[in-house]
């Protein structure tokens, strides 16, 4: 089982995680997005939230979302960019963690590259959760 994210210590390196942008899962995106101007794109380009969606999903593959956990926000680059089909490997660690009066306030940045190693996607997400969650202390 992956390890809790208010567990996690500055510094840490979450496990490379690759996705494909497959044209099914684009689709499912556009239409659940249920955002009429990208569904321009369908067929040539993916929606730039559409590849931050599975980058940040892939992270959750490495580490477990606690109990009470906030996203207060991202702040997300688009580099390039991306076609449906396309092959991508999100990186990410955590940039900083601190603790005040039982909460944990983390930063995690993630970059995303292709099968070339060519930067698509840079970014930060900012999350805060109670310190200890999964122990219940």
């Amino acid at each position: 089982m992956p390890p809790s994210l208010d567990e996690l210590p500055k510094g840490y390196q979450f496990p490379p995680f690759a996705f494909e942008l497959s044209p099914e899962w684009v689709r499912e995106y556009v239409t659940a997005v249920e955002d009429e101007a990208i569904g321009v794109l369908e067929g040539s380009l993916v929606p730039p939230m559409a590849v931050a969606t599975l980058a940040v999903r892939s992270l959750l593959e490495g580490a477990r979302l606690p109990p009470g956990a906030i996203h207060l926000g991202q702040d997300m680059s688009m580099l390039k960019p991306v076609g449906a089909g396309e092959r991508l490997t999100v990186s990410a660690q955590v940039a900083s963690r601190g603790e005040r009066q039982g909460w944990v306030l983390m930063g995690i940045e993630l970059n995303v590259a292709d099968d070339n190693h060519a930067p698509v996607m840079s970014g930060r997400a900012m999350l805060t959760m109670p310190a200890n969650a999964e122990g219940g202390s």
